[in-house]
């Protein structure tokens, strides 16, 4: 469960006791029809959190072959980073069947994983190349990408260039997670408080 739906939990459990005393309360001093009033905003409440705290994982969590995730994914999550301050949309990753990739013009939030709608905008775009294989991490499976080189362009502001400091002083791997539909796509986390995915999606144009 993420952080939302943690809280989103602890919510709904204040609000059930809650009304279990209102319901108490009522039917002590007979006023029935708060009572059933109560009991069915509680149920319709129950309903809806439940459905919304058993909504199924957008992630993979069974396994798949390194054939069937190999090609292009091309960035398809447009008007958030747009928002965030990029304007070239052309990001591109090819994983090839022999177990190596090339990256283009993948935005750099999608490396330090910070929301620049919320947090300072870092600008720059990355090239990448390296080796990638299938990984399970807990209950998801992930292409991790083993970086051997990276660049970054665009005027990128310090942060990114700290980031790409970072990736070149030593191997770095990322971990993509593998998003459900067909075809698979791709998603870089990003956090602004809970997390999400850009999303990178196969044969996209």
């Amino acid at each position: 469960m993420n952080i939302a739906g943690a809280i989103l939990a602890l919510y709904f459990l204040g609000a059930v006791l809650t009304g279990v005393v209102l319901i108490i309360v009522a039917c002590v001093r007979r006023r029935w029809k708060v009572a059933v009033g109560t009991c069915i905003g509680l149920v319709v409440g129950v309903c809806v959190v439940a459905g919304l705290l058993t909504q199924e994982s957008p992630y993979l969590h069974s396994p798949v072959t390194s054939e069937s995730i190999d090609g292009t994914y091309r960035l398809n999550y447009v008007p958030r980073i747009r928002r965030m301050g990029y304007s070239n949309f052309a990001g591109e990753i090819t994983l090839n069947p022999e177990g190596n990739f090339t990256a283009t013009n993948i935005p750099a939030c999608c490396i330090h994983g910070w929301d620049e709608i919320t947090y300072p905008f870092s600008g720059g775009y990355y090239t990448m190349s390296g080796t990638w294989q299938v990984n399970k991490v807990s209950d998801d499976y992930v292409v991790q990408l083993h970086l051997s080189t990276a660049q970054i362009s665009g005027q990128p502001t310090e942060q990114a260039r700290a980031v790409f400091r970072e990736s070149r002083a030593a191997p770095q791997t990322l971990d993509v997670h593998l998003m459900k539909g067909r075809p698979l796509a791709l998603g870089f986390s990003i956090f602004n408080g809970d997390f999400y995915d850009i999303l990178f999606a196969k044969g996209k144009k």
